[in-house]
């Protein structure tokens, strides 16, 4: 549930925006919009769509509106915080997939690797790091996410991450534009192992992914998958 997480962040809260408190990383992971899909009041209605997975896909939906008022609150609270202490803070809001309501026959995120699960919400709020509102396109990964904050932390890069930073595409403008046509040139990979999902010889079902720009194939025991 949001509302303890909620409560676990007003514990940390004092210590992390104390005065002489240093620099912190602070993970919140909130699993709400998640199976079992839970009618969250005043957003659910009923009647929003129609079909096998209306239920569920009015459920969820509730579920996404629920969390928006659980961030927002959070978010106000952290803001709290660093302003009494002069700092700025790097906002970042991930989801690690999303989920299926019918497509392909499948409901809720099981051993896929389809674009309704993989196709996932990334925004970063760093208006005093130069990164300026708006939508970007172009062919991104939760692998960048790490290199991109450390840029606009204005650390030094990290050999190991296999990602990019996408500080030129969040501040716009040509190098944006630029940055946005590159990342469409480059393959990302997907994988995918659930460990209730084995084959008949008791090894794990594994499914592996290549995606570039509009264009992607899946490599499954079952076959190649589009």
């Amino acid at each position: 549930e949001a509302a303890d997480v909620e409560a676990r962040l007003s514990d940390w809260l004092p210590q992390i925006t104390a005065p002489n408190a240093p620099p912190y990383l602070l993970y919140l992971h909130f699993n709400d919009p998640h199976e079992p899909y839970n009618p969250r009041e005043p957003w659910y209605d009923s009647g929003s769509y129609s079909g096998q997975y209306a239920d569920a896909m009015s459920a969820y939906d509730s579920e996404i509106s629920y969390l928006d008022a659980a961030l927002e609150r959070t978010w106000a609270a952290i803001q709290e915080g660093a302003e009494r202490r002069g700092r700025s803070v790097i906002l970042v809001v991930l989801s690690d997939h999303g989920e299926a309501f019918g497509e392909h026959g499948t409901i809720g995120h099981p051993g896929i690797l389809f674009r309704e699960v993989n196709r996932v919400l990334m925004m970063v709020h760093a208006p005093e790091f130069g990164v300026a509102p708006g939508r970007r396109h172009g062919m991104v990964s939760l692998v960048d996410v790490v290199p991109t904050v450390m840029e606009i932390s204005r650390l030094p890069p990290l050999d190991s991450v296999a990602g990019l930073s996408l500080l030129p595409v969040l501040r716009g403008g040509e190098q944006g534009t630029i940055q946005e046509t590159e990342l469409d040139g480059r393959t990302l990979y997907a994988h995918r192992w659930d460990p209730d999902q084995l084959m008949s010889d008791g090894s794990k079902r594994e499914l592996w992914a290549a995606l570039r720009g509009e264009r992607k194939v899946i490599l499954s025991p079952e076959g190649v998958q589009w």
